[in-house]
């Protein structure tokens, strides 16, 4: 298996790197709340030329979160003081990801109205936030989007 799975922008002036275990760790999550959905956030940063963001961290659903079949309510239960103990280290809040449980990893309006909102929130300090979606099971396999919101539109890049 590689290191990393990594996505790319159309122009190749963007680029995601998710390391293969913090991936796993979105499967196992995945695999334990099918058939809800889950999620939670992406931790990291960014390159020293500020076109590369690399995940270091994804996040377990926070408690008080709330999931159906079709819809993930993140709650911010014990993110602050989670991102404050990394901030020292250089790592930041990176974006949002969520569970599409047996389905499509596309996202939704619901999902892009959602991601938008973050990238205005000032107290993310995320102007340019991913949205990485986990669509599929374990079972028939597992199918990944990854997006980034740039000057208020969501754009899809391509997996490596």
């Amino acid at each position: 298996m590689k290191e990393s799975v990594n996505f790319h922008s159309k122009d190749e002036r963007m680029y995601v790197s998710i390391p293969s275990s913090e991936l796993n760790r979105m499967y196992q999550y995945c695999s334990n709340s099918n058939p809800y959905e889950t999620g939670g956030i992406l931790i990291g940063y960014y390159s020293s030329s500020c076109d590369t963001a690399v995940v270091t961290e994804v996040t377990g659903q926070p408690s008080n979160s709330k999931q159906t079949f079709t819809r993930f309510f993140r709650s911010s239960t014990n993110l602050v003081p989670l991102l404050n103990s990394r901030w020292p280290s250089g790592k930041y809040y990176l974006g949002e990801w969520h569970y599409h449980p047996n389905s499509s990893p596309m996202p939704s309006v619901i999902d892009e109205r959602t991601i938008k909102a973050c990238a205005i929130n000032k107290r993310l300090k995320c102007p340019e936030p991913l949205l990485i979606i986990v669509g599929g099971n374990s079972t028939s396999g597992w199918k990944l989007y990854c997006g980034v919101v740039l000057n208020k539109n969501l754009i899809s890049l391509s997996q490596d």
